[in-house]
């Protein structure tokens, strides 16, 4: 059918006779300007075969080749990502239970390393406020402790913050911790209790 509306035809399949894949080739034969038959050829190319056979195997190769390097790119790729990541994340837990020396020794150019850099930053400015509250705190407890008053801090549900040593030798109070403890279970006097009802 080639040969007839080409002039040639071509193809490669295996033969129904022989069990084996030939090459076989039509030429249209023409002789005074008329169709007169066909030239057909068949041929067996065993270098062909083996060729094509070497040529599949390597396509196989090289596509396991490619595979297995694209695996391990990925592979040391999601590893430098995600090593950072996971020290980043231990180090932040270590900070979230108190531990604010710890910092993120991570120095690279990267979004990670900006990221380092930031939570670094953080830390240090919440060990400075802590040290200003903390500082803060010890002013005004010592400024309370050497009060010639008696003071007592309490929170809306009237439980006791603070109380200096005054109001322990006032009311002659046992020197214990009474802090988180409820006022009204500590102090039974009527005109204190409603000063701080009324308050």
């Amino acid at each position: 059918q080639q040969a007839i509306s080409q002039g040639w035809g071509q193809s490669y399949r295996k033969s129904d006779t022989v069990k084996r894949k030939i090459f076989y080739t039509a030429f249209l034969i023409n002789y005074q300007n008329r169709s007169i038959g066909f030239l057909r050829l068949a041929y067996y190319a065993d270098h062909f075969e083996k060729s094509m056979n070497y040529i599949i195997s390597l396509i196989v190769l090289s596509n396991f080749i490619g595979i297995l390097v694209l695996f391990l790119f990925t592979l040391y790729l999601g590893r430098a990502i995600t090593l950072p990541l996971l020290r980043i994340v231990s180090i932040a837990k270590r900070i979230s239970t108190g531990d604010l020396k710890a910092n993120f020794p991570i120095h690279r150019k990267d979004e990670i390393g900006t990221l380092s850099n930031i939570l670094n930053q953080l830390t240090q400015r919440m060990q400075n406020q802590i040290k200003q509250i903390s500082t803060e705190r010890s002013k005004i407890e010592d400024i309370l402790k050497n009060m010639d008053i008696g003071i007592i801090v309490v929170d809306d549900h009237k439980n006791i913050l603070h109380m200096n040593q005054k109001i322990f030798n006032l009311f002659k109070l046992e020197n214990v911790d009474l802090k988180d403890k409820n006022f009204l279970d500590i102090i039974r006097d009527e005109p204190i209790i409603k000063a701080v009802e009324n308050t």
